[in-house]
């Protein structure tokens, strides 16, 4: 097996472009200094707690819960919502595996439908056995408040 170097895979006259370089242009640096000293690198600590804090002040939320990622996020959502094992949920069929993937976690069925009236997949589903899903939370109209770009 041979490992290439950015030298040798990328064209002599470019310049190699970082996909993404941290940048620590005020008190960062020492905040991870002192996660890393005192051991609170995980998913508590002071710095998550202030995050969670700032996160509910700055939306109007009266509570805040920071995560390690979407599909953790969306298996809290569902399991809010009562979503259990059995449970059969609609999501679209254009989505990334992580919807599936949290609906999987619940012990649910996760069912994709093309938003496209004229699809099969929407007729069969949908308006074939729409009463069965009336109770079930549609995951497009889940309601989120994403921070960054």
């Amino acid at each position: 097996m041979s490992i290439f170097l950015k030298n040798e895979v990328l064209p002599k006259d470019r310049e190699f472009i970082d996909l993404h370089e941290p940048l620590f242009n005020g008190n960062e640096w020492l905040y991870v200094k002192d996660c890393l000293d005192t051991g609170w690198v995980a998913s508590v600590g002071q710095y998550v707690v202030r995050f969670d804090q700032q996160l509910a002040d700055n939306t109007g939320a009266k509570y805040a819960v920071a995560v390690v990622n979407g599909t953790a996020a969306l298996h809290i959502y569902l399991q809010m919502v009562g979503v259990s094992a059995g449970d059969e949920v609609i999501m679209p069929a254009l989505t990334f595996v992580a919807t599936a993937n949290g609906v999987s976690y619940c012990g649910s069925i996760p069912h994709f439908v093309d938003s496209e009236l004229r699809s099969i997949h929407y007729f069969n589903i949908v308006s074939n056995i729409w009463d069965a899903f009336q109770t079930v939370p549609l995951l497009p109209d889940c309601r989120r408040h994403s921070c960054g770009s």
